[in-house]
């Protein structure tokens, strides 16, 4: 789901061997340019419906114009084509506000209140050390070799061992998370807005993003300039922790569900600005990097079905490293496409876990037929699921006792 959604499983080192060919390299670069007609004239296949782009703004605050996101994408889809060899096209359906977006889809849907327990409260209420144990064994299933590889350098000793890698990852995340509610933009409002936290959360937008019924999916790219920050610590990955949890963006790897913030782009407060490796974006730059994310999250983890991984070059799978921009788009032209093995995305049971959850949803509104539906739906995919089997009968009995 991320370049901080999906929770992936970092790979062993892999060794490459060999002089790439300087010839290769050139090729790779040139597929890659602005413009997707040379890579494109090699696939004959009819071009699919474009996937949908909502920009959820909030207008206060600064944004990129929509030319220049509409070229990251056109950008990110020529990237995806070249190194997954699949054609897409992206269009900008409309611009909505931010809150008024969310809103609508949670007034639809409530959250249950009693889920509300499960992300990290972003309010300042919360303590980080009630996620240690959960942290620790998610590192247990990450090497801790290509996490140190990945990481910052002063950031590598930290990493010897699961537990003392997440107590510290933890500490970092907090940290930095302080500062991130207190920064401004240049007209002195707050990034943060405590009024309306939801927006900023990673967790409220994957609630989001599964209140919606897989094949009625419509707005398949998200593009905001709000802050995203990755609140459920429970697995939350390296990337997001020692980066305070600011993310590039999110992805449902079961159906084609991607948010992107321009917020790390285009923000230039030193708070932020210092994370990244060049003294400034120029607007080529912003476009570039925003063409990453995007062909990370959508190519990467929804088409593909890829887990992220750190030690892999020239590879659309690796995250960016802290705000490091330059250091990901040097590493992906590294060398022709990656061609290594990826751990892959179990989209079946993401797929179930998605029918089970709308279930609880729907059951907790009394809305007992889409309960229904959705159960039926989960257990057609994974039918030895007990505790649907139980939900289906209680429905069952529970619609029939309202036609009698």
């Amino acid at each position: 789901m991320i370049d901080g959604s999906l929770r992936r499983t970092g790979l062993t080192l892999h060794d490459r061997s060999g002089i790439i060919p300087l010839m290769r390299i050139g090729l790779v670069i040139l597929l890659s340019c602005l413009t997707a007609s040379s890579a494109i004239a090699a696939d004959t296949t009819p071009p699919k419906p474009a996937f949908k782009v909502v920009l959820a703004v909030d207008p206060r605050l600064p944004s990129m114009s929509q030319k220049d996101v509409e070229q990251a994408l056109k950008l990110a889809a020529n990237w995806i084509e070249v190194w997954y060899r699949k054609r897409v096209r992206f269009q900008v359906d409309r611009t909505e506000h931010i809150d008024s977006y969310m809103s609508a889809v949670f007034e639809k849907l409530p959250i249950p209140g009693d889920w509300l327990k499960y992300p990290y409260a972003l309010d300042g209420s919360d303590q980080v050390a009630r996620f240690h144990g959960q942290q620790v064994a998610a590192l247990k299933e990450r090497s801790l070799d290509a996490i140190r590889g990945y990481v910052p350098d002063d950031i590598k000793p930290l990493i010897t061992s699961p537990e003392l890698a997440a107590a510290n990852l933890l500490k970092i995340y907090d940290d930095r998370l302080k500062i991130w509610r207190t920064i401004r933009s240049p007209k002195g409002l707050p990034y943060f807005d405590t009024g309306f936290p939801a927006k900023h959360s990673y967790w409220h937008w994957e609630r989001l993003f599964d209140s919606y019924w897989p094949e009625d999916i419509t707005d398949h790219i998200i593009v905001t300039n709000v802050m995203l920050i990755d609140d459920a610590l429970g697995d939350a990955p390296p990337h997001s922790l020692v980066r305070g949890g600011l993310l590039n963006g999110l992805a449902q790897e079961e159906s084609p569900q991607v948010v992107v913030s321009t917020f790390p782009l285009i923000t230039d407060a030193p708070a932020v600005s210092d994370l990244r490796d060049t003294t400034a974006l120029s607007s080529r730059d912003r476009i570039r990097a925003l063409a990453h994310i995007i062909a990370h999250e959508f190519g990467a983890h929804v088409i593909q079905g890829y887990f992220d991984v750190y030690d892999h070059t020239a590879c659309v799978a690796v995250p960016t490293p802290g705000l490091a921009y330059a250091a990901t788009l040097r590493n992906l032209f590294s060398g022709p496409p990656c061609k290594l093995a990826h751990p892959p995305l179990d989209r079946k049971k993401s797929l179930t876990d998605r029918y089970e959850n709308l279930a609880h949803r729907y059951l907790a509104v009394k809305d007992y037929a889409n309960a229904k539906k959705a159960v039926d739906r989960a257990i057609s995919l994974e039918p030895g699921r007990p505790l649907l089997k139980m939900m289906r009968r209680q429905l069952s009995k529970k619609l029939q006792g309202r036609d009698h």
